[in-house]
């Protein structure tokens, strides 16, 4: 059995972290809770909640999503950590994002080889962002930056081909393979039923600002062309909404979403931006369900949905697509077995990890 040592920045086991009983990150544990100490930190929690309350109290306030913490820089104590916690043996690394293959020589294996998710090619995002009159979450890095950070381990794990090639053009020393997310298809297709549009994503920049442009571009038309439709909109990215229309709703985050995957008829995905593979593209696929997606969602996997995904950026092109299939329940089937088979022969675990299990074990 090949022992695999899976290194998050910021998120070794809760059970190391707990012996290590030290600071960590500006906080401090107390039993199993991590409490923040750091100042900053708690000033920042106080102005969020001072926006939302805000917000809620009719008085509109920009809801500005931290930073992400895979980009934090390391600092001193991360190294003594990762060189005292890591495993003494094993065979292969995996460094969870690019930004953390600058613990690579504080592992205590230097023989293991290593091996970096690239979840992302940050370094086209911010551009993409700018174009479109948003923040993203990242700051901004440098393609050749980003490339550094990636040669810090011995081959790179990307989730969607069209990165995969980038990567291997620009960095021909490094091994590549591809891994793209796996999701466990159910068991057939599910048209749902025909007045209910779901959306599901976390509170991150790009689903923020897609969820906006399909409640402010898309929705009337589809409310005005089928006005019993009623928006679901599941996950931590509602909270950022300022306004919300009639006719939508916002469920939060729900422990189980299985049941509002087989009752929504069009599950969407405005996204106007971003890079990687789309989290919500693959379930969507594995739910069996028909989906209306902007060019975004797709990016880097065209030619593995094509004609199973209603693409479009237009926004009266998406109501019209989205209309067309609720009010068409045998379009809807035709449309989610399409999905359902893609996702069987795309994005099934052994499809997705098979090249990479294949490396490891080589």
């Amino acid at each position: 059995m090949v022992k695999i040592a899976y290194f998050a920045h910021d998120l070794a086991d809760a059970a190391i972290q707990r012996r290590a009983s030290t600071l960590r990150r500006g906080g401090v544990f107390a039993g199993p809770l991590l409490i923040a100490v750091n100042p900053a930190i708690l000033l920042s929690f106080a102005t969020a909640v001072a926006r939302r309350l805000l917000t809620k109290a009719g008085f509109p306030c920009e809801d500005r999503p931290a930073p992400y913490s895979v980009a934090f820089p390391w600092c001193a104590e991360d190294f003594v950590f990762t060189a005292r916690y890591a495993p003494k043996h094993c065979k292969a690394v995996l460094f969870d994002y690019a930004f953390q293959t600058v613990a690579a020589p504080y592992i205590p294996d230097q023989q293991a080889r290593t091996f970096v998710i690239m979840h992302d090619l940050f370094s086209s995002r911010h551009a993409q962002f700018e174009r479109l009159g948003h923040r993203d979450s990242l700051p901004a890095i440098s393609e050749a930056r980003e490339m550094q950070y990636l040669s810090g381990a011995d081959a790179v794990v990307a989730i969607q081909p069209a990165e995969a090639g980038f990567v291997k053009k620009r960095a021909p020393h490094l091994t590549v393979v591809c891994a793209p997310m796996a999701a466990k298809p159910v068991d057939r297709p599910q048209p749902g039923t025909g007045n209910r549009v779901l959306f599901v994503g976390t509170s991150t920049a790009p689903n923020v600002a897609g969820l906006n442009w399909f409640l402010k571009e898309v929705w009337p038309l589809i409310a005005k062309q089928k006005p019993d439709t009623i928006f679901w909109i599941a996950g931590s990215c509602g909270r950022a909404l300022q306004e919300l229309p009639a006719g939508a709703k916002v469920l939060g985050v729900v422990p189980d979403l299985a049941p509002l995957y087989r009752d929504a008829g069009v599950v969407v995905s405005p996204l106007p931006g971003g890079s990687g593979l789309k989290i919500k593209l693959v379930e969507g696929l594995a739910q069996g369900k028909a989906m209306v997606a902007t060019a975004a969602t797709i990016l880097g996997v065209e030619h593995l949905v094509a004609g199973t995904v209603e693409v479009t950026d237009e926004p009266d092109v998406f109501a019209a697509r989205t209309v067309a299939l609720l009010q068409d329940e045998a379009l809807r089937m035709s449309k989610a077995t399409l999905a359902l088979d893609a996702a069987r022969e795309h994005f099934a675990a052994d499809a997705c990890y098979r090249e990479f299990l294949d490396l490891v074990c080589a």
